[in-house]
């Protein structure tokens, strides 16, 4: 695992920005998660800034909330995020529907033999990853979901732990003071989401603003 040390967010997005444009052929790279969150969502709106080309690219939502309102659902924010891009326009950005992945146009993601080129995640402050907690369960060889989420909405649904761990490369963002005893207790492997590194550690670089 490759740490990498910064200040603050805006330098961790920064961060996330150049590797996804430099590091491991990733202008190449086909299919890319971006997880929920601010991180997550200045990191879209960052990439649909920036990068005008993602005509060979599929981005997938990595959670959602459901049973909410319209405006809560994570799917709703990015799209906002990206708006009236290029992105938005080539149908090529997935969310969950019913246990589906589904475009813009509502059409499906054939997920056979799927993964993820490139993932970034945030550590939530209790270690989830993507929308998998502690209490999730796994639905299939891709998707968890559980209905006690530790904030409201209760109910979601995410890539699993086991799914994400199968991605090429995953870039982990951990930043504020809040969470520098949890991202702790992942690098020592004592929380559940600790098992997204274990026989991974080189497909992963992790964020922080804490690391010495």
């Amino acid at each position: 695992m490759r740490l990498i040390k910064v200040n603050g967010m805006i330098e961790a997005v920064n961060k996330a920005i150049e590797i996804y444009a430099y590091g491991r052929n990733h202008l190449e790279a086909e299919n890319i998660g971006l997880t929920a969150g601010r991180v997550g969502e200045m990191i879209t709106k960052r990439i649909s800034k920036n990068f005008s080309n993602t005509s060979n690219k599929s981005f997938f939502l990595t959670d959602e909330r459901l049973n909410c309102s319209e405006k809560d659902k994570n799917s709703i924010l990015f799209e906002n995020s990206f708006n009236s891009n290029y992105i938005k326009k080539r149908n090529n950005f997935y969310t969950f529907q019913e246990g589906d992945l589904i475009d813009q146009n509502g059409r499906k993601f054939l997920t056979n033999e799927f993964f993820l080129d490139l993932c970034f995640l945030s550590l939530g402050e209790d270690g989830h990853l993507a929308g998998h907690f502690e209490n999730s369960e796994n639905k299939n060889d891709i998707f968890s979901t559980t209905c006690n989420a530790p904030k409201s909405p209760k109910d979601r649904m995410s890539f699993s732990l086991s799914f994400l761990k199968k991605t090429k490369h995953i870039v982990l963002c951990s930043i504020g003071n809040e969470k520098k005893n949890i991202t702790e207790k992942f690098l020592n492997g004592e929380i559940f989401s600790s098992d997204i590194f274990m026989n991974n550690h080189n497909r992963i670089d992790l964020i922080s603003d804490f690391m010495s």
